[in-house]
């Protein structure tokens, strides 16, 4: 596949991105080591997500720099067909805290694993 690059106008400043962001709200589930050690798991919702990362929206993010497992849940395509995950480890790029919305941005690169196939 072939790398896209879209750009974007944020305020007057631009954006270049590798790949595609989507904005889609989809649930999240996290997982990290705390600085002890001990693993940690939370959850959350994508403010948006593409090939090279996402945004999640969590009350309780993991810390800015740490390697996080992502587990996203994209819904069956069919009535009776089953979800897909999206998974991927990457690294927490920043932690974001406005007014209600706070959230996380983490680098990614998914893999898609059926959401019925247990690990």
């Amino acid at each position: 596949m072939a790398d896209v690059t879209s750009i974007r106008a944020i305020g007057n400043a631009m954006q270049q991105r590798q790949s595609v962001r989507f904005h889609i709200r989809l649930p999240v589930i996290f997982r990290w080591n705390d600085e002890q050690g001990g693993s940690q798991q939370n959850g959350g919702f994508t403010r948006d997500i593409s090939a090279r990362g996402l945004f999640v929206y969590s009350p309780i993010p993991p810390p800015s720099g740490v390697t996080v497992k992502l587990e996203v849940m994209l819904p069956p395509l069919e009535e009776s067909g089953h979800g897909v995950r999206l998974q991927s480890e990457g690294r927490v790029l920043r932690i974001e805290r406005k007014g209600e919305h706070t959230g996380f941005a983490a680098t990614g690169d998914f893999d898609l694993h059926s959401a019925q196939r247990s690990e």
